[in-house]
């Protein structure tokens, strides 16, 4: 009997010896496989512990030993007249790839089986860049494409209104964090297919439906 694994790629090990026996990876090892070959972080490895999220307490309090950490706005100068101070809504584009990078800078395991704390945890951040108060975003809807999530926020202390003409929406992207320097957070106005979406939420029930 010949005794030999052999790596065929993608994660799948075979042993070669009989009977033939295919071990086929788990959800994290597949995803933790593909962040590796896509956008690696060389700060990651040096990190020698991450605080592992506890996803059997409500998201609010699964996140209140994590540190806020200093974080930049950033915006193009062609849109210097935007008036941020009346943004209604916030709609989040972030891959699974810059997630971790985000969290391991912070000291957090990211963990994709309870994504609500890591959400509620960004839009602390975006809300703390955007209106300089970390409260104000409330996770609103979610969607996923591919290796990407589009998370959307509603300022809950923005004038209330009937009318979902009224919407005013930004889109946020993180760029990749850098050790020692503040997060910096990326707004631009949103895209009409994102404020389409946002209004179709306003029909459905408890603005819980996807984005």
């Amino acid at each position: 009997m010949i005794e030999n694994t052999k790596r065929l790629g993608a994660g799948y090990e075979v042993s070669v010896q009989q009977p033939l026996s295919i071990r086929v990876p788990t959800r994290a090892e597949k995803m933790a496989l593909n962040l590796t070959n896509v956008e690696s972080d060389p700060q990651s490895s040096g990190t020698p512990h991450l605080e592992l999220v506890n996803g059997q307490v409500p998201y609010r309090d699964a996140v209140v030993s994590w540190k806020l950490p200093k974080v930049r706005l950033l915006g193009e100068e062609r849109y210097i007249s935007f008036e941020l101070d009346c943004v209604t809504h916030v709609v989040l584009q972030i891959s699974d790839a810059r997630q971790q990078q985000v969290f391991a800078q912070i000291g957090v395991q990211h963990d994709y089986d309870y994504p609500f704390p890591f959400w509620h945890f960004l839009g602390k951040m975006i809300s703390q860049a955007l209106l300089e108060n970390e409260t104000s975003l409330e996770i609103l809807s979610f969607t996923r494409v591919n290796d990407h999530e589009f998370v959307g926020f509603e300022n809950k202390n923005s004038p209330k209104s009937n009318n979902s003409t009224d919407l005013n929406v930004i889109e946020v992207s993180l760029k990749r964090p850098q050790p020692n320097e503040p997060m910096e957070i990326f707004w631009r106005p949103a895209r009409g297919i994102i404020i389409q979406r946002l209004r179709e939420c306003e029909y459905r029930e408890g603005y819980t439906s996807g984005l």
